[in-house]
């Protein structure tokens, strides 16, 4: 059951990042704003080019729990996939990252730190 709850957090957490790049913006009056700059990344938005949206995980890979972290990984992977053959968002494709923590989180919070310092992932 808590493995279900999981997965399903982490659907509920990946419906989320992709809701977040949708195609039109909100403006303050409610109207929507679909100038041709709505869909054109700011300077400031981190792993999001013309081209792609760069997203990554730290996981469990190895270790005992290691077949669990490449289930996520692997269901994580296949979602990003079935973005990617339907035109992507907004005709970005999904560049989905993977790193191992091997079970240790002192070497998950390294892995996730070295990926936010690389400052080119625009979600995790």
């Amino acid at each position: 059951m808590i493995r279900k709850n999981k997965l399903l957090l982490f659907f509920a957490c990946i419906i989320l990042v992709l809701s977040a790049c949708s195609s039109s913006q909100s403006t303050n009056d409610g109207q929507n704003n679909n100038s041709t700059d709505a869909n054109q990344p700011s300077s400031s938005q981190n792993g999001i080019t013309d081209d792609e949206i760069r997203i990554a995980g730290v996981f469990s890979l190895s270790g005992a729990a290691g077949v669990y972290g490449s289930i996520y990984a692997g269901t994580a992977q296949m979602v990003f996939d079935e973005v990617n053959e339907s035109g992507g968002i907004n005709g970005r494709k999904i560049v989905f990252t993977v790193e191992n923590s091997a079970g240790d989180p002192s070497r998950a919070v390294a892995e996730t730190k070295k990926m936010v310092n690389r400052g080119d992932i625009f979600a995790f």
